[in-house]
């Protein structure tokens, strides 16, 4: 099963979709490609990669969350932390899920989680209402002919459906979103998700 086409999903227009929940950051990468460094915590135009993608999440949702497995108490300055403790060393789908099962506000299922990656300092300020709802597919975001999976809106009962997948040995995040028929949304601005990875990148 393959995600659904982005060209016939633009952007809703304004206006057109609820606001988000939970906002959630995603930093338990084990920072590979930086020598083993904490990645969003690397300083980019003097200051923490995480510290750019809160700033820019924070107004579209009302409470945001920070999946991290190490410098806790760094991340903490900036939203409640939460361990990726469950599935460990899975990945990014298991930061969502055990992130996801941390929500406690009722009813949860309806929740509406906004994600994106703590590497990537230029997500959209309007990355929720440009997504639009995920009430009956997760939605995420498609720019330059490639897919951003971890730039994603989708159900707390949707996230949960990480943990059987993790469960049957599987961990590709497109993988995921192609079993629940996800809905690739079209972006012009590519340069907004681009994640930082090499020493010229963070130059920049």
């Amino acid at each position: 099963m393959t995600c659904s086409n982005p060209d016939q999903h633009p952007a809703p227009e304004s206006g057109s979709a609820t606001r988000p929940s939970v906002g959630i950051i995603l930093c338990g990468g084990r920072g590979v490609r930086v020598g083993g460094a904490d990645k969003p915590l690397l300083q980019w135009r003097s200051r923490p990669l995480v510290a750019w993608v809160f700033e820019r999440l924070r107004d579209q949702v009302d409470r945001v969350l920070i999946s991290a497995n190490r410098n806790r108490e760094i991340y903490q300055r900036y939203a409640t932390v939460v361990s990726d403790d469950l599935f460990f060393n899975h990945g990014p789908l298991s930061g969502i899920l055990n992130t996801a099962r941390s929500v406690d506000t009722q009813p949860r299922a309806a929740i509406e989680l906004l994600i994106c990656p703590g590497d990537a300092p230029l997500v959209p300020v309007d990355l929720a209402q440009r997504l639009g709802s995920a009430s009956t597919q997760p939605r995420f975001a498609h720019a330059a002919n490639r897919e951003h999976p971890l730039h994603l809106r989708m159900t707390h009962a949707q996230a949960l459906a990480v943990q059987p997948y993790l469960g049957s040995g599987q961990r590709s995040a497109r993988g995921f979103l192609a079993h629940l028929g996800a809905v690739g949304v079209a972006f012009e601005d590519a340069a907004a998700f681009k994640n930082l990875n090499t020493p010229s990148d963070f130059k920049a």
